[in-house]
């Protein structure tokens, strides 16, 4: 392995990804967030600092058990939430998955603080990277990062009950070698718990940690509803990846898919991606696009009704309004709506 492979870590959210960059942490694998990725560390005296890292300690306690790091030369992760991009073509990816059932439930109790809605109207508001309805979302993620490059899934699921084995499967994967017994003490010094006590002693919420469970939906009493909804529309990847699904689900057509992307102010930069390739006469029997036109007709007056303005300025609230906007603007451009 050369000194500059960098491997992609994705997830779409409440997936246990934050556990997966600690575990790497603690066996010496270099790991920078997609969003600061050449800001996030300093190096001095042959060791790497957080730098802007440091803003990652209420989620990992790698940072404070470790004054500075020494990383293994030739290889480095980069992890984030972000859909596949034309500059990670060619690069391995490791795709970390959790039931959606569970990842949603908990994505949006992570939002409560921020908007007012419902578990259930959650389900239907466009997500914040794909701009697909949140309970559609999970499977359009993951199956664009499927599609994209070569792809090792961990299941969070299974990290939870077979940590050794999972990490060995990564480690081989990313081509580092580590004993069993360093991936013991690593696995055991990011566990759940050490996490939860880090936080409160540290001061911070509980809102990233208040679940760790496998399976937390059927303990939950979930509504049918909810499950039907989630199962219906992501239902079709849920099998895939092992979940046992009970309500009916197919994957969305090719074309109404490509044509979603195609107005996605993110996603257009794709060259399998462009309206001129896409008869827009489907548009009017494309679910996505009807979705998120609804959304958008008073996306204003939601936004500010619906969400603190004190808020505004989290991540994933702005890249919703700029995301929605500049799809806005296309469909405007295109002549789809006025």
């Amino acid at each position: 392995m050369n000194a500059n492979t960098s491997i992609t870590i994705a997830s779409s959210g409440v997936s246990g990804m934050g556990w997966l960059v600690n575990i790497l942490m603690e066996l010496g694998v270099m790991a920078d967030s997609h969003n600061c990725q050449g800001d996030d560390w300093v190096i001095r005296d042959g060791k790497y600092y957080p730098e802007r890292y440091a803003r990652y300690r209420y989620m990992m306690p790698v940072l404070e058990r470790h004054d500075g790091f020494v990383f293994e030369d030739g290889v480095s992760v980069c992890w984030g939430h972000h859909p596949p991009a034309p500059k990670y073509a060619g690069r391995k990816a490791i795709l970390v998955v959790r039931d959606p059932r569970d990842c949603l439930y908990s994505f949006h109790r992570r939002m409560i603080p921020h908007y007012d809605v419902t578990y259930e109207e959650f389900l239907g508001w466009p997500n914040y990277i794909t701009l697909c309805p949140e309970s559609l979302s999970w499977a359009v993620y993951n199956s664009l990062w499927l599609e994209f490059t070569e792809t090792h899934v961990v299941r969070y699921e299974d990290l939870k009950s077979q940590p050794l084995e999972v990490m060995r499967e990564v480690l081989e994967f990313i081509a580092v070698e580590r004993s069993d017994d360093d991936i013991e003490r690593a696995v055991d010094a990011c566990s759940f718990a050490k996490a939860v006590d880090y936080q409160k002693r540290s001061g911070g919420s509980n809102a990233v940690f208040h679940s760790a469970q496998v399976s937390g939906w059927l303990r939950r009493d979930t509504p049918r509803s909810v499950l039907d909804c989630i199962e219906r529309s992501s239902g079709w990847l849920m099998k895939a990846f092992g979940y046992k699904v009970d309500t009916p689900s197919t994957p969305p057509s090719t074309e109404c898919l490509a044509l979603h992307l195609a107005l996605h102010p993110y996603m257009h930069n794709f060259d399998r991606y462009h309206i001129e390739s896409i008869p827009l006469d489907t548009a009017l029997q494309n679910p996505f696009l009807l979705s998120v036109f609804d959304f958008i007709k008073d996306f204003d007056a939601n936004f500010t009704r619906r969400i603190s303005s004190k808020v505004e300025d989290v991540h994933m609230l702005s890249s919703l309004r700029s995301h929605l906007s500049g799809y806005l603007h296309t469909c405007r451009q295109i002549g789809l709506i006025r």
